[in-house]
């Protein structure tokens, strides 16, 4: 698994990293504990969805909270950006991690994954996740 981006706040500490595995068409992010500034997690979420497209991403292991914090924050634009990526993409699996029960806007995200033939998990932990998704990845191999 190699790191493709690292993102750092003001004080060049690292607030998240995204991270791909080409051989089995895998997205990661993984994010700091304390990154809560809704600018970052816009900046971090655009550049997600758009691997999505740019890497022919099969597989994406994704923070639900954060995921559900930038579309709250973008509203209809962010929506929308997220529905034209989902549109070009070519997105199978999305394991979510969250400890936190479904929110209005995981509902609509999940319709949104759904509409696009999707298949959507909610995890409480990475490793979990991760071997849901690749599963099915490794046993082709």
């Amino acid at each position: 698994m190699n790191v493709i981006k690292q993102f750092k706040d003001t004080e060049s500490h690292i607030v998240a990293s995204i991270f791909s595995e080409d051989s089995q068409n895998f997205l990661m992010d993984v994010w700091s504990a304390n990154v809560d500034a809704e600018d970052d997690i816009k900046v971090i979420e655009e550049f997600n969805i758009s691997q999505l497209k740019n890497m022919d991403v099969e597989n994406w292991l994704c923070d639900a909270n954060k995921l559900e914090r930038y579309l709250d924050q973008t509203g209809q634009s962010g929506q929308e950006y997220f529905n034209k990526s989902l549109n070009e993409s070519h997105l199978k699996k999305i394991a979510f991690v969250s400890r936190k029960p479904h929110t209005p806007s995981r509902h609509l995200l999940l319709k949104m994954l759904h509409s696009y033939g999707v298949i959507v998990e909610s995890f409480e932990n990475k490793v979990s996740a991760m071997k849901w998704l690749l599963d099915d990845a490794m046993s082709l191999q």
